[in-house]
């Protein structure tokens, strides 16, 4: 027997809400998983150790699964591997101190002939971060030092998540967001990011 079960428009926004709520969580633990995958591959390729970046490894897949997207797009033939090896270069180039280390990835991107689709996905990932900062600066928030900012990045793919939500949702999504362990910041300052960003889609919607 078939049982249909009619449901209310408000009950079907609760459930697209809720749904959006865990994918939020999801996000950020996928995009850990995916900075910790290009990490490693690039370590088996070139036998340099960046594992010390994962501790911000949610904040950097924010920036580099996009940025990944957008150079498969154009370079359907590349390999994982290189591509790997390009992602990690850019964060490096853009977020590493030791020169040293960035001198040595940069020699492997020249050995495979990547340096055009490196350069090409850079400029995109200085864009993006360039956005990033305006957005967030916009809302009184600044960072002094790169690590800081980092610390803000994971936040990037989850934006569009956001627009729909209400202060009332922010407790939820807080702690969500924290459930993996994955993002740096305290709960405190999540939860006024996520607040000053759920206020000014509320504004300008």
């Amino acid at each position: 027997m078939n049982v249909n079960i009619i449901i209310t428009e408000e009950q079907k926004r609760i459930l697209i809400k809720e749904s959006i709520k865990s994918k939020m969580g999801d996000v950020v633990k996928s995009n850990y998983k995916f900075t910790k995958k290009i990490i490693g591959e690039t370590f088996k390729t070139t036998g340099i150790n960046l594992e010390f970046m994962l501790t911000w490894g949610a904040s950097i897949g924010g920036f580099m699964v996009p940025i990944n997207e957008y150079i498969k797009s154009g370079n359907v033939e590349i390999s994982d591997i290189d591509i790997s090896l390009i992602l990690t270069s850019i964060m490096a180039t853009l977020y590493l101190e030791n020169k040293s280390t960035v001198k040595e990835l940069m020699s492997h991107i020249n050995e495979r002939g990547l340096f055009d689709i490196f350069i090409t996905g850079l400029k995109k990932t200085e864009e993006l971060k360039y956005s990033f900062l305006k957005f967030v600066e916009s809302m009184n928030i600044t960072f002094n030092k790169v690590s800081n900012m980092l610390a803000y990045s994971f936040i990037v793919p989850i934006l569009p998540m956001l627009y729909d939500m209400k202060p009332t949702d922010i407790q939820e999504i807080v702690k969500r967001l924290l459930s993996f362990g994955l993002i740096t910041i305290s709960s405190i300052v999540l939860r006024d990011l996520i607040s000053k960003i759920i206020k000014r889609f509320n504004t300008n919607r």
